[in-house]
């Protein structure tokens, strides 16, 4: 139960404040298809404490000094997620869609792609609200997906931080009904790309 003024033209509902910063790098295909996810959380050093051993999605999992995206770790996700779940047969051409992030433009990840036979497609900048399919639909169901955990967390125990376990344990749950292949397929179409709708 929500109680506020009925003066007042909206009411807010209290957050937990001790977070962590933890960034994912998700991969969708226009087949409806989703890869493994880069998880990066802040550190310098993954520790089995963040981990439980029992519940362990099989992600890939690193860390960078602030939990963002780093050269190193847009590397990893094209050497180790992209070019290992994507492997076409035969050498067949690969065409990721990308934002022009500063770490999809490195030298090095820019020549493994010319080596790998991987033509990158950068989407025009200022424009990812309207060309990105994973953020006109599917990460808005895994976020209202992963919020309602943490608000349900957060009924039973107001102190209870959202520490690097329950984010693995809440996500995994929130990725599994938000990144559906139907999903998956209505952020392509959202965003006019495939089936190709300018």
């Amino acid at each position: 139960m929500v109680l506020g003024d009925s003066r007042k033209k909206r009411t807010y509902v209290r957050s937990l404040q001790n977070r962590e910063w933890v960034s994912g790098v998700e991969t969708i295909s226009a087949t409806g298809r989703s890869i493994r996810p880069i998880i990066i959380f802040k550190g310098k050093n993954l520790q089995t404490t963040w981990f439980q051993h029992d519940k362990v999605p099989d992600w890939i999992y690193t860390t960078s000094e602030n939990g963002w995206t780093s050269n190193r770790t847009a590397l990893a996700w094209l050497t180790d997620v992209f070019l290992l779940e994507t492997q076409p047969p035969g050498y067949e051409t690969r065409l990721p869609l990308l934002d022009r992030h500063g770490n999809h433009i490195t030298v090095e990840f820019l020549w493994t792609c010319k080596q790998k036979n991987v033509y990158v497609i950068f989407l025009p900048p200022h424009s990812t609200h309207i060309l990105q399919p994973l953020g006109l639909f599917c990460f808005s169901l895994v976020k209202s997906r992963y919020r309602s955990q943490i608000a349900a967390l957060a009924s039973l125990d107001d102190a209870a931080p959202v520490k690097k376990h329950r984010f693995i344990s809440y996500y995994h749950q929130a990725r599994e009904e938000g990144l559906t292949p139907k999903t998956v397929k209505s952020g392509w179409r959202a965003s006019g790309i495939y089936p190709w709708n300018p």
